[in-house]
């Protein structure tokens, strides 16, 4: 799949992309993965407002200056933390200071604010 997206990347050319995985995903360790890996940006949805942390990394076109919000060093700067803890944790059977779980479908959304940085920072780019 990663291969797949490689050539269509190719295959536009000059337009603008990115690409999301989890900062921890097995996508980053992949050879196959390196033409990816030039241009990188990382942050935390709880930097968004979600309770959980769930940081993740971006790959980009080297010319997209892709402006996000710095992952959280969980020291409660994100303001979704209690007690040393994020109120919840990025899981499907709960956890954190509030065990809550979430659906797939939770799991898988982005926080708007997000969108929001990544649509402007292609409108500046």
């Amino acid at each position: 799949m990663v291969e797949k997206t490689i050539k269509i990347l190719r295959y536009f050319g000059g337009a603008l992309w990115t690409v999301e995985n989890p900062r921890r995903s097995q996508l980053w360790r992949r050879p196959v993965a390196r033409p990816l890996m030039a241009h990188l940006a990382t942050t935390s949805y709880c930097r968004y407002g979600f309770a959980y942390m769930k940081t993740t990394t971006f790959a980009h076109h080297p010319a997209l200056a892709l402006h996000l919000r710095p992952p959280c060093d969980r020291t409660g700067g994100c303001g979704q933390m209690r007690y040393g803890k994020h109120l919840e944790h990025a899981q499907r059977g709960g956890g954190g200071a509030c065990s809550k779980g979430h659906t797939r479908d939770e799991l898988h959304r982005i926080p708007w604010g997000l969108c929001c940085d990544i649509v402007e920072s292609v409108e500046r780019s």
